[in-house]
């Protein structure tokens, strides 16, 4: 019996009217069959622009977030990766980036992220709380994906000095609120921030005072960057 061909799960906000949702459905109708199948998760909903995918077979999945924190919504998603455990997992844009978690968390898929553009709320790229986002997950992320070279190098992650111009105490503090969202999963996270000065004994102080000292590693100053970021390619899939 022939096996199926891989699966690509298309995280999105909701299948509606858009460029980048436009660009969803061209992908999907235009992949050869026997290549790829497709299967669509809403986040909200998707309305009648669902009937523009013309291949067939492809799912639509509908978590209905609610607008705001929607704690449920990691939930949901996890549980419709499960079920249709696909092979590469791709969520997309703003809305959708801290979906890479559960998406991490459902199985051995391989994670993509797409940026298409700012959203509204973060148009000059300099909002700190969705920027420490970016950098908390993006060790989940096997790929970023971009429309432009200044979207590209604005993903990129750091490595630095632990200063106030770096923010580490407010990576520290994101780690300490996502730790708390993802229940009896949330042991298998862990952060590395490599670096030292000032707001390093701040930093292990939030997370100690937290009880997750153990959950992140702070060794201070390093000469061996690359070989620590490959350690962590390795634990994400061991």
């Amino acid at each position: 019996m022939d096996q199926a061909p891989p699966l690509i799960a298309h995280v999105i906000l909701r299948l509606a009217d858009g460029a980048m949702e436009n660009g969803v459905v061209n992908l999907i109708n235009r992949t050869p069959p026997d290549r790829y199948r497709h299967a669509v998760i809403c986040m909200a909903d998707a309305d009648d622009f669902r009937n523009r995918i013309t291949q067939p077979g492809v799912e639509i999945v509908e978590l209905h977030k609610k607008p705001g924190k929607d704690p449920g919504a990691y939930l949901r998603l996890w549980r419709a990766l499960r079920r249709l455990d696909p092979a590469v997992v791709h969520t997309r844009n703003l809305p959708a980036v801290d979906m890479v978690v559960p998406a991490w968390f459902s199985g051995r898929c391989r994670i993509v992220h797409g940026e298409h553009g700012r959203d509204v709320v973060e148009i000059a790229g300099d909002n700190r709380k969705y920027n420490l986002l970016r950098k908390l997950v993006s060790s989940t992320v096997d790929r970023y994906i971009t429309v432009s070279r200044d979207l590209e190098s604005w993903l990129g992650g750091t490595v630095g000095r632990m200063q106030t111009v770096k923010d580490q105490t407010n990576l520290a503090a994101t780690f300490i609120r996502l730790y708390g969202m993802l229940g009896e999963n949330a042991t298998r996270v862990r952060v590395m921030m490599i670096g030292d000065g000032a707001l390093r004994a701040q930093a292990q102080a939030m997370l100690a005072d937290a009880g997750l000292e153990n959950q992140v590693w702070l060794p201070g100053d390093r000469n061996d960057i690359p070989d620590l970021l490959r350690a962590m390619d390795n634990q994400i899939y061991s």
